[in-house]
């Protein structure tokens, strides 16, 4: 019979994920130790439900396509996105206001400018500092040789760190979205 070292779910509802959990309790089954979700600065519907289940639940949560499938790396334009030779191009895996994206992107290679950055870097370091806290680190930890152990505990002191001190990258999407409510709305649609 194969084993599995860490259960988890991709994708779901809130209700549906409280289902599950409540049924593993129940039934005394191996619980999930996270959810894989979509998540990005045009996608933040799991900020309402699924996120806060996840942290009620004591569950990490793992992001898929934070760059919405390259759309916020910077290099897609309003000219240029129907380009038959584009991988989004008559394709919308992801479905969201493409203007209020833009809008998006275009505030963001602004702060990345000020910064010595490229859009999807601030785009990442947004996110990153977008929760308090971190994603839970289960994954293969403990079987890392001790140099790599040592990396990973780095980098999650310096995001401990980060998620202490309000950034550059969040005060301008901070502000960007209180100046345009209109395009949360729009994006969450």
């Amino acid at each position: 019979m194969g084993e599995v070292r860490y259960l988890g779910f991709s994708n779901w509802s809130a209700w549906k994920a409280a289902t599950a959990v409540q049924m593993q309790k129940a039934r005394g089954w191996a619980q999930f130790s996270s959810g894989q979700m979509y998540y990005s600065l045009v996608g933040r519907d799991v900020e309402s439900e699924i996120v806060p289940f996840m942290r009620y639940a004591g569950l990490g949560m793992t992001v898929w396509s934070p760059l919405a499938g390259g759309f916020l790396s910077g290099k897609y334009t309003r000219e240029n996105l129907k380009d038959s030779e584009n991988r989004l191009a008559g394709f919308d895996f992801l479905p969201f206001d493409k203007d209020a994206g833009f809008k998006v992107v275009e505030k963001m290679r602004d702060i990345a400018e000020r910064h010595g950055a490229s859009v999807a870097q601030s785009i990442i370091m947004a996110m990153t500092e977008m929760s308090s806290e971190l994603n839970q680190i289960v994954a293969e930890l403990a079987q890392l040789p001790a140099e790599k152990q040592a990396v990973v505990r780095e980098f999650i002191l310096w995001l401990k760190r980060k998620d202490e001190e309000q950034s550059p990258f969040l005060d301008a999407i901070d502000e960007f979205m209180d100046e345009h409510p209109e395009l949360l709305r729009r994006l969450a649609q």
